[in-house]
Parts: C-alpha cells; structure tokens; sequence
C-alpha cells in the first residue's frame, strides 16, 4: 500500500501547496528523527525540534516553502482502523505538530471508532494542534480506495475536509 500511498500524497501536497517543495517518503522503518538524520533531511526544518519526534510513522511528507515548513503524516491500516490506531496517531501528530494527519485504511475505520466520532459527534477528539488565528488542525480518517488509488473523500472525516 505504501508505494500507491506516497504517489497520492505527493499528487496531494503539490495541490495544496504548489508553490512548495514536496518530498514523501516511507518512513515506517524506523523512528522519524533517526529516518531524518539518515537520510540528511534537517534543512527542512527551522528548528532542531525534530530530534524528539520518535514515533514511527508509515508515510511522512515534507513540505517546504519560504513562509512554512511542516510535515504531512499517514498512517495506513490494512484493516479496519481501530481507536487503538487513532490514538496513535493522534500521539504522533500532538507531538510532530504536522499541517496534515491521515489515518487511512481499505477497510474504513472500525464501527465502535465511527459510532464515538459520528454517532456520539465526538469530532473534537480529531484535534491536534492549533495555531494563534488558524482553525485547528484535525486528523483525518479516511476509507482507501485500492483502484482509484487515492481516499475516498465521501468516508472522510471530518465531513467538512475538502481536497
């Protein structure tokens, strides 16, 4: 799935930020701070900061621009995604603070997480992060579909994300 996931991402990123540069790697082999320093990538960051990320994420975007650099997180699930891989998730970006974060899995996510976001409208347990003046960043879970080889914007949530 990974290889499909980075070529979706990168479409993604270079969509959403155009002016950038776009680099998405899988990460999933090691700890992000030790995949950085391997791999040579600090000069995408301003600050050290980096050096505490010690959470293994399966893909990682970086995003650098001349106002911002940030990261885009996915994490991808064969099976249904699970609270327990939410709260994952969750871990990771609270402590990356990336401007994306997906969770995203062929199966969808399982039906006790759907009836704690969307039955109980739990949606506030998506937030991550925010910013002086910026809305919160929320993570978003999202159904793959393995043809189109992209997520299928109808099963994201939350409802309001938009490509």
């Amino acid at each position: 799935m990974y290889p499909e996931v980075i070529n979706w991402l990168q479409r993604f990123l270079k969509g959403r930020f155009p002016k950038y540069l776009i680099d998405v790697r899988d990460t999933h082999k090691m700890p992000l701070n030790r995949f950085i320093e391997r791999h040579q990538l600090a000069h995408y960051f301003d600050t050290r900061i980096w050096q505490t990320y010690e959470i293994r994420v399966d893909v990682t975007g970086f995003i650098v621009g001349e106002k911002r650099k940030g990261l885009a997180l996915v994490e991808c699930k064969l099976g249904s995604a699970s609270l327990l891989d939410f709260c994952q998730l969750l871990g990771y970006s609270r402590v990356a603070s990336p401007l994306l974060s997906f969770l995203i899995s062929p199966q969808g996510i399982s039906s006790g997480l759907n009836m704690l976001l969307v039955g109980y409208a739990r949606d506030d347990l998506l937030e991550y992060y925010q910013m002086p003046g910026e809305s919160p960043r929320k993570i978003v879970l999202a159904k793959w579909d393995s043809v189109a080889k992209q997520i299928e914007i109808a099963s994201a949530i939350p409802k309001d994300f938009v490509i």
